[in-house]
Formats: C-alpha cells, structure tokens, sequence
C-alpha cells in the first residue's frame, strides 16, 4: 500500500477522467513500463490536458512507481520551495495548474493515476495499477541526434554552439538540483532526455525509476 506521501499524489477520479490512445498513442516502452499518450480531462473546469501515462506492466511495479513518483515530486516541489521562474499549483493533486514556463530541467509531473480492470484490460480483476501522468514530448534526445544528421564522417558528434551550451547548462543544472535533493538519478543518457515542444526546445530529464534518495 502507498504511504501518506504516494497518497496525497493520486489524482482524484471524480474531479479528473483520463482518455488512453491505446489505438494510435503507443510512445514507447521500456523494461517495466510503456508508455501511452493520453488526454486528462478536468470534469469540473471542462479543460482536457495532452500527457504522457507511464503504464507499469503488472501490479508487482506498483511499489517502484509509487517511490519515482515521490522523487518527481520532490523534484517538482523544488520548483515552489526556491521560487524557480516556473509556475505549478500542486496541492494533493486535486487541482494543477498547467502553465509551466522556464527552462526547468525535468519532465513536468502531474500525479499517479490508478486503473483498473474497467481502464485497461490486461488488469487483473480486484487489482490495480498506479500509472504516472508526466509531461507529453515529441521525442527524446537521441532522435534528435539522429534526425539532424550531427554525426560528421569521422564519426564525431556535431552540435551547434547555442545548442551545445543549453544542453550542458540544463543537465548540470539538473545535476546540482538532485544533488541538494540527495537524489542519484542512476539512469542518464540520451533516451531519458527529452525535448519538450515549445519554441525553447527544452532539455527535461525523465525516467526516475532507477533514481535513488541517498
């Protein structure tokens, strides 16, 4: 069972309904999870949020789902304690705001979610899965390598200046936030940096399931 912490981050099913494009909203997967585009409707205000839901592959992963989802967390809450210039209303998960707007270094975090049998069929009956709600983004940082072609003939990695220094800035900046948090991330490279889809493209660290409070 989740403790007082992992409880408080669940998103309330009365106010919030999430919609899964199991069809054609496949993002990726990985060695306990996949991940799945999904739209999270606010029943009470009628606004419908594009996110990406992190679906554990059985119940046994409840557990590590809910400690990544504490260490998001704090990483979020990082943001209001030092009065970063980025606005999140979190309070228990029962009403966000979605207007994050600086060059915060990690996916933005929006709550566990819990399903069930009736949400996703390959849940066993009187079981449940805690899936985690995170910020949706076009594509991580290996594609990005891959699709602008920066690698020169000599088999070196070619990157422009400007995006070079946002990318070094970005991740040490992540780097000295977790340490002042005592998180090891456990887990960096390319595919857990993802570029968000906005006119900045952002650099956000993700994939905390290895992360580790120290």
């Amino acid at each position: 069972p989740a403790n007082s912490n992992q409880t408080s981050l669940i998103i309330n099913p009365i106010q919030y309904k999430l919609i899964i494009d199991f069809e054609n909203g496949y993002l990726g997967q990985g060695s306990i999870s996949t991940v799945y585009s999904a739209n999270l409707v606010n029943l009470i205000q009628n606004q419908v949020t594009t996110v990406a839901i992190k679906l554990p592959i059985n119940e046994r992963i409840n557990k590590k789902f809910n400690s990544e989802a504490v260490i998001l967390n704090a990483v979020n809450s990082y943001i209001i304690n030092y009065n970063y210039n980025y606005s999140f209303n979190h309070q228990n998960t029962t009403n966000y705001n979605n207007s994050f707007q600086m060059n915060f270094p990690f996916i933005k975090f929006y709550g566990i979610y819990q399903l069930f049998k009736k949400d996703y069929s390959p849940i066993r009956i009187n079981k449940f899965r805690n899936a985690l709600l995170l910020q949706k983004c076009p594509f991580d940082l290996t594609t990005l390598i891959q699709r602008n072609n920066f690698i020169k003939s000599n088999d070196e990695l070619f990157i422009s200046n400007r995006l070079w220094w946002k990318l070094v800035t970005q991740l040490f900046e992540g780097l000295l936030i977790l340490r002042k948090l005592n998180i090891i991330h456990c887990d960096l490279k390319t595919s857990n940096i993802l570029i968000s889809h906005d006119n900045n493209n952002n650099n956000n660290i993700s994939s905390s399931t290895s992360a580790t409070d120290n």
